[in-house]
C-alpha cells in the first residue's frame, strides 16, 4: 500500500532499525525522502546506529530537539499543533534487545 493511495495520511510516521545489521554500505537520508513529509534522521552515518526516522506531514511545523541523554538512539521532535499556541514533543527511541542494563537506566 501507498501513503498516497490512503484516504487520510498520517501526520507523523516514526521508524527504528532503519538500517540492516551487516549494512556494507553507506545510507543517506534522501534514499528515505517520501513525498509530502519532512524527513528528520539519526544514526544513519553512524555504523554502530540501526538508524531512526521521524516522517512529518509537510504542512506541519516540526523542527528537531536535542535533548541531551546519556542513551543516544533516540530523535524528538517539536510540533506545533494547528490552531493551538502550545507544542507537543514527539520521539523515537530504539532500544536493542541487547541493550546493556546501564544502558536501559539511561532511558528513564
Amino acid at each position: 500500500m501507498y501513503i498516497n493511495s490512503l484516504e487520510k495520511k498520517p501526520h507523523i510516521i516514526a521508524i527504528n532499525e532503519v538500517k540492516p545489521k551487516h549494512l556494507t554500505h553507506n545510507l543517506l537520508t534522501s534514499g528515505f525522502n517520501l513525498e509530502g513529509y519532512h524527513i528528520f534522521s539519526h544514526g544513519l552515518e553512524n555504523d554502530s546506529k540501526r538508524g531512526l526516522l521521524i516522517y512529518a506531514d509537510i504542512t506541519m511545523d516540526a523542527s528537531l530537539v536535542d535533548i541531551p541523554s546519556a542513551f543516544c538512539d533516540s530523535i524528538f521532535l517539536s510540533v506545533k499543533i494547528a490552531d493551538l499556541v502550545s507544542r507537543i514533543l514527539i520521539g523515537n527511541i530504539y532500544r536493542s534487545p541487547n541493550s546493556t542494563q546501564v544502558n536501559d537506566k539511561n532511558l528513564y
